[in-house]
């Protein structure tokens, strides 16, 4: 906003008064340079106020505060005129001068901190300025009350700071919060400075809209939209460009939920207010040019208007191009502009200019607005019509994909191989100190956000002052940290070229007999969807005819099929269920999953062994290898996709160019942890009971004891490597040297958040082991990820191992998360409830034949061993919910 930033300095320097002790000469060259700034005459203002600092610097120290405060305001014209980085360094100067001479209670220096915390937002570094804004933000409350509107204005500048960080329902709780505080500012204060109240009200209520809108709620957007017009055109004026710009953004809210003839009123109306202010090309009028157009282009090509509405969106594009000849800029967000060309791209491709088309869509991918539909529909059409070639064609289309789908596993998995990049050298320690203190300091600000929205009254200061001094300092830590890693290796992150991969690099790392399959669904039941299928020496980019009802409906009722309706491994076996016996198993769903996805690629996989898959939508809920190939009426006749292919999971594409890049890493010297049957009771009581949407408990698992045994064994192992009982305690894992150690194997009950042990709610994801010396016997997500290890798989024989957090979360979270961010290079982990007997024999025959063949890869080693259940003798072992509960994430052996 053209003003709001200066109002509102101008009502805390009213509340901090510093200008009253000046002689009244001064008084007018600060009263002067104040007009000067209203009137946008930045420059003017500028050069007034260093007149002024000259004169005060005669009478006064360097430090005092009438002094400093005048530096704040040259500084925020420096950052008005566009020069962020001299008024970064201003903010940062004036701010550390401020703290030699007084505390943050002083008035100028709270303005000064939070004017720092405002411009390394406005820079990126957020981080660093949230624990400055919200150190700020209590000093309001304490020198204005809760209530005033200092404390209010500030409240909503750390909403946006929180916004920005992805906090969004506590930075719209705050924004509500403030927006009702600064409507009473509004009534109770009558004064010339009220006007600064009236911007900052708002810039929250459009900030509330924004949020609203993001969230889908585009008639609450709308509404809340409509409630501050009256306001901006009271204090703006009906023709000021403030108040035309909030018109376009009401003409767009009113595009979205379809009222045209509303949107062209609103369009009319301010397209004479528009040429009144600007003469030629200017982006305000761009801007309404391509919101109108679609108010002719409504009804498609069909229609007579529609090469009106092309023709004036066209008009627009071209007009945003001249007002910005530089064209977008790397990093850049310009969302008229970009909408603009967005829907040029949409309507290029009505009219069959697929080049044009493309071209358009992906500027607008340049400008912030993405389009995943749009880019990709191009792009096919493009391609089938030869507008492009098609190995263009389907290398933007794999670089898109990259783009739209950023797992938390994945992300995970990116922090392991930066590390191991990084090797033993003190940037990896480094790396790793500051992925720790971003999750320590992101679980603070979502603490303190939530503190916020507390009356002041009921708040522990304690409580608050510690949340404080901990926000700070870590914050100030993660900013050293990372300040000496990039002098140690700036150009680290070239190693791993920020997560991505093409698809020559990823050929580069197949063999004649692999090939890497992405099911590429979208994240919108419109989307297209598309299969991924790369060889070492073809590309395919092939749709898929996938009904994201039906996916949804046949996933529901595979994994029903299977569910042992258990949350923990070993409560009750599986053949003791009616939905588990054979003829319980959705082999029709099985079949039909199949046809929807992997049957597209089925001529192109032909004489391929080894699967690279990663999985996407609601395919991620299911292991692959069950699926089935031919429409079959029993389990005898089901032709399993384990049949054909050795499977690995990854949980991105860039995972292939991860387990190169550790490839030569130095690995472990002892060859196996193993921890199994933990006394989960060691006062006496058993079992442990369980409560959750599945039922069981927390039953005993000697079993577990000679599985891990005989795998230990079969690495050449002795007794000594597997612990069991007492040993197997929580407390034991963490105090030991895990990264010794190249399989970590854990046999025991897995948790799921929800699930009750005794009288503890677990809320996150958990390997059940002994409890003891101060430890609860639960292993939680959050703890695996701040072990110290280097793995070259972890195995979680337990059940639940390969979900998420929450049912709807994505597959690989959760535990299988964590044990890639603490440093594993791959996992077995368990999609369903295991039964002990089951998993007992399938863990030990794929270690067994690893043994016996050094050679063998540990996917291969997977399917043989499935196998050789769905053949052998046991014929209640022939069902999917005994032998296919595992899937391989990441290759142990590359």
């Amino acid at each position: 906003m053209r003003y709001v930033m200066h109002m509102i300095w101008f009502l805390l320097w009213a509340a901090a008064a510093p200008a009253q002790d000046m002689p009244p000469a001064l008084q007018e060259m600060h009263q002067r340079a104040d007009r000067l700034a209203l009137e946008n005459r930045l420059a003017e203002a500028e050069e007034v106020l260093r007149a002024l600092l000259a004169e005060l610097r005669k009478d006064n120290p360097e430090n005092a505060p009438q002094l400093l405060t005048v530096e704040g305001q040259i500084a925020s014209m420096r950052g008005r005129q566009g020069d962020r980085a001299t008024e970064l360094e201003m903010r940062r100067d004036i701010w550390e001068r401020f703290r030699k001479v007084s505390t943050v209670y002083h008035p100028s220096h709270a303005i000064a901190q939070m004017d720092l915390a405002v411009a390394l937002a406005a820079t990126g570094q957020r981080r660093e300025a949230l624990p400055l804004a919200i150190e700020a933000v209590s000093v309001a409350e304490a020198l204005h009350g809760p209530d005033g509107f200092v404390a209010n204005i500030w409240r909503g500048k750390l909403a946006e700071m929180l916004r920005a960080e992805n906090y969004r329902q506590e930075a719209l709780d705050l924004f509500r919060a403030s927006l009702a505080g600064l409507e009473r500012n509004i009534a109770e204060v009558n004064d010339p400075n009220s006007g600064g109240l009236y911007t900052a009200s708002i810039t929250m209520g459009t900030n509330i809209a924004e949020l609203l809108k993001e969230r889908g709620e585009d008639a609450a957007a709308l509404a809340q939209l409509q409630a501050i017009m009256p306001r901006v055109e009271t204090y703006y004026g009906k023709g000021d460009a403030e108040t035309i710009a909030y018109k376009l953004k009401l003409a767009d809210y009113l595009v979205d939920l379809d009222q045209y003839d509303e949107m062209d009123r609103v369009i009319r109306e301010v397209l004479p207010q528009i040429d009144a202010i600007y003469e030629g090309d200017n982006p305000f009028t761009a801007r309404a040019l391509s919101v109108h157009a679609l108010y002719f282009l409504r009804g498609g090509p069909e229609v007579a208007s529609f090469a009106q509405g092309l023709e004036m969106l066209q008009a627009a594009a071209d007009m945003f191009d001249a007002s910005f000849p530089e064209g977008p800029q790397p990093g850049a967000v310009h969302e008229s502009w970009g909408k603009a060309v967005l829907n040029l791209s949409a309507v290029l491709s009505d009219t069959g200019d697929w080049d044009g088309s493309v071209r358009a869509a992906l500027k607008a991918e340049q400008l912030g607005q993405a389009s995943r539909n749009t880019l990709l529909q191009a792009l096919d059409r493009a391609g089938i019509e030869e507008a492009w070639s098609w190995s263009d064609v389907i290398e933007e289309s794999y670089r898109i994909a990259q783009n739209s789908t950023q797992t938390d596993a994945g992300h995970a998995l990116y922090q392991m191989v930066t590390r191991l990049t990084l090797g033993d050298s003190p940037a990896a320690a480094l790396h790793r100190a500051i992925t720790d203190a971003n999750a320590t300091e992101a679980e603070l600000q979502s603490e303190y956000a939530a503190l916020m929205l507390t009356p002041v009254a009921e708040r522990d200061p304690t409580h608050e002052a510690r949340l404080k001094a901990d926000l700070a300092a870590t914050s100030r830590e993660q900013k050293r940290l990372t300040d000496e890693l990039y002098a140690t290796a700036p150009d680290f992150s070239a190693m791993v070229s920020g997560g991505k991969i093409t698809i020559a690099e990823t050929q580069a790392l197949l063999g004649p007999d692999e090939a890497v399959v992405v099911l590429d669904v979208g994240p919108a039941p419109d989307d297209w969807d598309f299969i991924f299928i790369i060889t070492a020496d073809q590309r395919f980019w092939i749709p898929m005819p996938i009904d994201p009802t039906q996916l949804d409906e046949a996933i529901a009722d595979l994994r029903a099929s299977v569910d042992l309706k258990l949350g923990v491994r070993a409560a009750t076996s599986l053949k003791a269920q009616e939905s588990g016996s054979a003829s319980g198993f959705a082999l029709g769903a099985a079949h039909w999953l199949y046809t929807q996805t992997f049957e597209v690629a089925e001529p192109y996989l032909e004489g391929k062994t080894h699967l690279y898959v990663e999985l996407r939508g609601g395919m991620a809920a299911i292991p692959p290898h069950l699926l089935v190939r031919r429409p079959a009426t029993s389990l005898e006749e089901a032709d399993w996709l384990i049949r054909h292919h050795a499977i690995t999971v990854i949980p991105s594409v860039f995972a292939m160019k991860a387990m190169e890049l550790t490839r030569d890493k130095p690995h472990a010297p002892q060859p196996i942890l193993g921890i199994a049957n933990p006394d989960f009771d060691p006062s006496g009581t058993a079992p442990v009971q369980v409560s959750s949407n599945r039922g069981g408990a927390l039953s005993p698992l000697p079993e577990t004891f000679g599985e891990v045994r005989d795998v230990a064994a079969s690495m050449g192992a002795g007794a000594e490597a597997v612990i069991q009982q007492a040993a197997a305690s929580e407390a034991a894992i963490k105090s030991a040297d895990l990264s010794q150690y190249q399989v970590l194997y854990f046999a025991t009950h897995g948790l799921v958040s929800g699930d009750e042990v005794k009288d503890l709610v677990v809320e996150e994801p958990a390997l059940a082991l002994t409890p003891g010396d101060g430890e609860d016997g639960l292993l939680t997500a959050s703890e695996i990820a701040l072990l110290r290890m280097n793995p070259d798989w972890v195995v979680l024989s337990a059940c639940n191992t390969a979900v998420g957090q929450t049912p709807d979360a994505e597959a690989l979270s959760g535990l299988a998360q964590s044990f890639l961010y603490a440093g594993a290079r791959a996992l077995l982990v368990s999609h369903w409830p295991v039964e002990s007997q089951s998993a007992v024999s399938l863990m030990t025959d794929i270690f067994a034949r690893r043994a016996a063949n050094p050679d063998l890869p540990a996917a291969e080693a997977q399917r043989q061993a499935m196998l050789a259940m769905i053949d052998g003798p046991r014929t209640e072992w022939h069902h999917p919910a005994y032998w296919a509960p595992f899937i391989l994430v990441g290759d142990p052996d590359r």
